[in-house]
């Protein structure tokens, strides 16, 4: 709200500001973040799954290997986005109360 005096008068002039569009645009964007993380989340495990799907059908050694490597690195990445997510923090603090 901002309030300002009218020039050569005792009058005032009040300006109120309606928020109510910046809040639900606020909002809208926090349901399209928590979308995308989810999204991500799902990618990164279905990878992973493909992976240990593939270990399970290879025979060598080495390729296996290789492979379960890859999968731990895609399962790295999943633990940092998650810690990365905003949402992560909310509900760790929510714990904390």
């Amino acid at each position: 709200m901002g309030v300002g005096r009218i020039r050569g008068t005792k009058r005032s002039v009040v300006s109120l500001t309606d928020i109510t569009d910046l809040k639900e645009a606020f909002e809208e964007i926090g349901i399209l973040l928590r979308e995308i993380h989810h999204r991500v989340k799902n990618n990164l495990q279905i990878i992973s799954s493909l992976l240990n799907l593939q270990v399970g059908r290879i025979g060598d050694g080495r390729v296996r290997r290789l492979l379960r490597e890859s999968q731990m690195r895609i399962q790295a990445m999943a633990m940092i986005h998650e810690h990365l997510n905003p949402g992560h923090w909310q509900r760790s603090n929510s714990k904390n109360t």
